[in-house]
């Protein structure tokens, strides 16, 4: 049985939802946004954010809190919590001064954790 969470989701999305997913693990795909999921799924923001708060819970995915530098756009670090990004006040590709503690630089990314083991990828369909 399926969380609460995916009841709401025709069964169609659920399954390109899947093979979105799937296709992004098995290219290797090391991280992808929310924004990814909507777009290369076809599907709503809700939609994407129930289940990957359902496979955060069966410990599909892991979110991430990613740096940009506002300017650049360049990738400043990737870290597992809040407390281990460093507090700097530049950019190390542009030198653009600004502040890496500072959550409107930051994007959450979700990464797959231990392969796709949930039931939600062996099930083509869920009920």
């Amino acid at each position: 049985m399926h969380s609460k969470k995916l009841e709401d989701i025709s069964n169609s999305n659920l399954t390109r939802i899947s093979s979105y997913l799937s296709e992004l693990y098995s290219s290797d795909v090391a991280r992808f946004r929310l924004s990814d999921m909507v777009k290369g799924a076809d599907i709503t923001r809700v939609e994407a954010f129930s289940v990957i708060e359902y496979l955060i819970e069966e410990d599909t995915l892991k979110p991430l809190v990613e740096v940009r530098c506002p300017i650049c756009d360049q990738r400043e670090g990737i870290y597992k919590k809040k407390s281990d990004i460093p507090s700097r006040d530049r950019s190390e590709f542009c030198g653009h001064s600004f502040n890496t503690r500072d959550q409107s630089n930051w994007e959450v990314v979700y990464s797959f954790e231990g392969g796709l083991n949930s039931d939600f990828f062996r099930n083509s369909v869920i009920v």
